[in-house]
């Protein structure tokens, strides 16, 4: 019989709830449960115990004591993993689910950007740190892919949400959902893009590398935010962790691997170059320092956005159709052949800087130009309405009820499928 070992990842954790691992040989212990002719030791789950508690530690910044606890609380549901992905991956097998070398690739190469690791070798490096060789990770991912490729398989169509179940759900959470209360704003925009040039993007980069030197040369981080930064604010902010990272990935990637006070290499983002400094972690709240090296227009290049700009609002003030300027001049594509349409927004969901500069216009009304630093843009007002959900609640309800739905599914067909199999746990899983 082959053994079953586990492990979370703790890097990579984002990614692979479940992991199976080598096993030591050395390590002689009891059998807790069995799934066919596989077996799921103690040793095994008292590794996943171990890496659960280390991620706890790690990504939600709980203490040592109160991540060993927790993990140990989640003992029995770390077991059911273990079977659950055992019973999955030999459904797949027998309906001859097959993965290729390319869907592996693409998954770790998924892994490694979310983890921010740039280079084979140090992904590898960071394998074998968990015990892993790369050989068998792979083969690890080809067993999860094929359990996904199995559900996706069986439970397609069976987790959709319909527009009358968000309702619903709306209208019996009411009281829970303070922010669907406040007033809502439906708006339209043209975005004009600041058009960069490759050697403005140099200089940049130029710049940003030699403020990293003078910071890895011992220089105090405001001293060279002070000599290099276009930004006159140092302190970029305090952000839930999941907020950053939908923010800002880059920076949010380079944050994870900051100890308190340490600072990072230049990150590259669409308007310039950020050095950030992680300031204190508290919980899942990050507070960050940045010096950001912006992206810089050429004389010309600014004359040419200036005189589209002063287009479009002409033609705006001409009584012209908004939505077909928008179709005609925006550099948005996701909005632009929708006639500019943002959607239905909740004012605490927007931009600060974009929300000083419209939440006082009335319906039908258009703004003064908004300058940020990705680019220049002009909203219309459509309607304001008050006790609606806004299309970034709306998303939400419809993922959460998702989720609820593919989980309850999931839960059937493999309890389903455990009737045709050998599957027996044992009472004792204490950790010895």
């Amino acid at each position: 019989m082959r053994r079953l070992g586990g492990t979370i990842l703790v890097l990579l954790s984002y990614y692979l709830a479940f992991h199976p691992t080598m096993s030591d040989a050395k390590v002689v212990d009891r059998i807790i449960a069995i799934v066919n002719d596989d077996v799921i030791t103690l040793g095994d789950l008292n590794k996943l115990v171990i890496d659960r508690a280390r991620e706890l530690e790690t990504s939600y910044n709980l203490s040592p004591k109160e991540a060993r606890e927790k993990a140990e609380s989640e003992r029995q549901d770390l077991l059911q993993q273990m079977i659950d992905q055992l019973i999955l991956v030999y459904e797949a097998r027998r309906r001859k689910i097959t993965v290729t070398e390319s869907e592996i690739q693409e998954y770790l190469n998924a892994i490694k950007s979310q983890a921010g690791i740039t280079s084979d070798e140090e992904f590898v490096k960071e394998l074998r740190k968990q015990g892993y060789t790369l050989r068998g990770y792979r083969d690890e991912v080809r067993k999860r892919i094929m359990a996904d490729k199995l559900l996706t398989q069986e439970l397609a169509g069976k987790t959709e949400v319909s527009d009358e179940e968000v309702e619903k759900f709306y209208r019996e959470h009411m009281d829970q959902l303070k922010s669907a209360s406040k007033e809502k704003i439906h708006l339209r925009h043209i975005f004009i893009k600041l058009p960069f040039s490759d050697d403005e993007k140099r200089k940049a980069f130029e710049k940003a590398t030699e403020a990293y030197k003078g910071l890895s040369s011992g220089e105090k981080f405001e001293s060279v935010a002070r000599n290099y930064s276009d930004s006159k604010q140092i302190r970029l902010g305090s952000f839930k962790a999941q907020e950053l990272q939908m923010l800002n990935p880059g920076i949010y990637s380079a944050a994870l691997k900051l100890k308190v006070g340490e600072f990072s290499k230049p990150i590259e983002s669409p308007t310039g170059y950020h050095i950030i400094r992680l300031d204190s972690r508290s919980g899942d709240e990050l507070e960050i320092s940045d010096i950001f090296i912006a992206y810089k227009l050429s004389p010309q290049q600014q004359k040419a956005v200036n005189r589209k700009v002063e287009e479009v609002i002409r033609r705006i003030r001409a009584g012209e159709d908004f939505g077909e300027l928008a179709r005609r001049f925006s550099d948005d594509e996701a909005t632009r052949e929708k006639g500019g349409d943002l959607g239905v927004k909740s004012l605490d969901e927007l931009d600060p800087l974009i929300r000083g500069k419209v939440e006082k216009l009335k319906a039908g009304e258009v703004s003064d130009p908004v300058w940020t630093p990705f680019g220049v843009h002009i909203f219309k007002v459509e309607s304001r309405t008050i006790g609606t959900l806004s299309d970034y609640e709306r998303e939400q309800i419809r993922n959460f009820l998702k989720e609820k739905k593919f989980q309850g599914e999931k839960r059937k067909f493999i309890d389903k499928l455990k009737k045709r199999m050998f599957v027996r746990v044992m009472s004792d899983l204490s950790s010895g």
